[in-house]
């Protein structure tokens, strides 16, 4: 049964039909869908990410009222059985590219009803309304602060449009008082930067300090332009130039559609391991971030389990013709 992208049936349709109309205005669809991912290995985990066609088509109205029926067809379109879904990066700065911020608690609502839980991420504030919607379906949600340095002007650096690191530890302290599960995303890791032991060890004390009990990390990954990025955005050269000079043995692999260019396995599993001792002293457990580390990749030569299948099904349906036959004979 083919299920239709969005709830909404055209007007001549509706007069046809015995579904009433929504009396006054009803909500918007959020500019949002569902997509594949991000982890290769979490089936389980799907992506909510910005719409290309987000505008309604013309003589179209939502029959519905409840902000969940949007999230429904998604899950039909895609034939997604999700049990967390991540709801984007959220920007601190206003109207900033892929911001999910206005639909936040709408969304987070939805995907709740759903019993689902809503993995947020954010470099900034969350409004009023987005905790108080957290607060409401804290059994359904879960929030990653990112954090990769204490230091305010190396995280402006990092990430120009992300809040500075006092408020976000403010924000974590205010979700962990509220209940809320967060955790913390020490992520990009500059190598000979800000992965130094003493680094480490200020910012995990700093986050157990604000109750915060489980972290991931992940090394700076260089894809196409990222180099002359960094060299405009660092305050120093030479810092620049000896991030950089860190990843000259590294691996590169396909990232997507692009290349990419990752820090050494060894220098990796050397930051790593500091880390996750720290952590461990402090009574915080350290994730290796899945998407930044690729040493959770397949191999190349593994094949999935259910292309191999395909694979096999066309096999023994061709092989009649090789031998003479007809197919499916």
């Amino acid at each position: 049964m083919t299920t239709p992208i969005l709830p909404i049936l055209r007007l001549q349709e509706a007069a046809r039909s015995s579904i009433p109309l929504v009396s006054g205005s009803p909500p918007e669809r959020p500019a949002v869908r569902l997509q594949r991912g991000p982890f290769r290995d979490r089936p389980e985990i799907w992506s909510l990410v910005p719409a290309d066609d987000s505008s309604p088509l013309p003589q179209q109205k939502n029959l519905f009222a409840e902000s969940d029926d949007w999230l429904a067809a998604e899950m039909g379109r895609c034939s997604a059985q999700p049990r967390v879904i991540t709801v984007g990066l959220i920007s601190a700065r206003p109207g900033a590219a892929h911001s999910l911020s206005p639909d936040i608690p709408q969304i987070v609502a939805a995907i709740a009803r759903h019993k689902i839980v809503a993995w947020l991420s954010t470099t900034g504030p969350l409004g009023p309304d987005v905790i108080e919607t957290l607060v409401k379906n804290r059994d359904f949600v879960r929030v990653t602060v990112g954090l990769p340095t204490l230091d305010a002007s190396l995280a402006r650096a990092i990430d120009p449009a992300g809040a500075l690191p006092a408020e976000r530890l403010e924000l974590m302290a205010a979700l962990v008082e509220r209940g809320i599960p967060v955790d913390a995303a020490l992520e990009p890791l500059l190598p000979g930067v800000t992965d130094s032991p003493d680094q480490l060890q200020a910012l995990l004390q700093t986050l157990a300090g604000h109750g915060i009990e489980q972290v991931t990390a992940g090394y700076l990954v260089l894809h196409e332009g990222d180099a002359e990025r960094l060299q405009s955005v660092m305050n120093s050269p030479d810092l620049a130039e000896m991030i950089l000079a860190s990843y000259e043995d590294g691996v590169t692999l396909r990232d997507g559609r692009e290349m990419a260019r990752f820090l050494a396995k060894a220098r990796r599993q050397r930051g790593y391991a500091t880390l996750i001792a720290q952590g461990a002293a402090l009574g915080i457990q350290v994730r290796v971030s899945g998407l930044s580390n690729p040493d959770f990749r397949p191999a190349r030569e593994e094949i999935p389990h259910h292309v191999r299948s395909l694979q096999q099904s066309f096999r023994e349906r061709v092989q009649p013709v090789r031998d003479g036959g007809a197919v499916g004979a």
